[in-house]
Order: structure tokens, then C-alpha cells, then sequence
């Protein structure tokens, strides 16, 4: 996990001497894996974009692929950064992706 957080640009570190398993972008996160055990979430996830589950009097859960919720914190890291950076600094980013334009004939 934290090898694939990294290569999103997150900074992320495994966190033994702690209670939890690693630690993302500053915050705490558990890590399991099991043989056996975990087949029921694989198959009600299926090929759904994330899956949303609780036990009754609980709150809601969201289980989702872990590249995916690590590319939404990414995303919301660099969204974050774009609107803390100097407006000069934004408008260069935000038509970055424009490339060169062409005028149409």
C-alpha cells in the first residue's frame, strides 16, 4: 500500500511502532490481509465502482479498489494545493492542459 500511494505522489509510510498499519498524507490507516475470509466484499463489489455497507445501529462503510480511493486522495491533495497557490500560479495550472492552441479556419 504504501508503495502504490507513493507512486500517486502521496506521502505515505508504514507505521509498525504505532496502532495503526500505515499512515497516508498524515493520516492513520488500517492494512489487513487474509487468505480466506474476505471473498463475500470481492463478490459484492464486483465490477461496481465501490460498495456501501453497515451493520445495523452502525454507521455506513465504503469499500472501494484501493487504486482508486488512493487516486480520489490524490486528486483532493493536489485540488487543495491549486486553491491555496497564488492566482497567477492557478491560471497557469488551470489551462496547462490546454497545450497550443490553433485558431479555427
Amino acid at each position: 500500500m504504501v508503495a502504490l500511494a507513493r507512486s500517486l505522489g502521496l506521502q505515505a509510510q508504514r507505521t509498525w511502532w504505532l496502532p495503526t498499519d500505515l499512515e497516508i498524507e498524515g493520516s492513520p490507516y488500517e492494512a489487513k490481509r487474509r487468505r480466506n475470509g474476505l471473498g463475500r466484499l470481492y463478490r459484492w463489489l464486483g465490477g461496481n465502482a465501490g460498495l456501501f455497507l453497515r451493520q445495523d445501529g452502525q454507521p455506513w462503510l465504503v469499500v472501494l479498489p484501493a487504486q482508486d480511493f488512493l487516486r480520489l486522495l490524490a486528486e483532493l491533495r493536489n485540488r487543495e494545493a491549486f486553491a491555496c497557490s497564488p492566482p497567477t500560479m492557478r491560471a497557469k495550472r488551470a489551462t496547462s492542459h490546454l497545450g497550443t492552441l490553433r485558431p479555427i479556419i
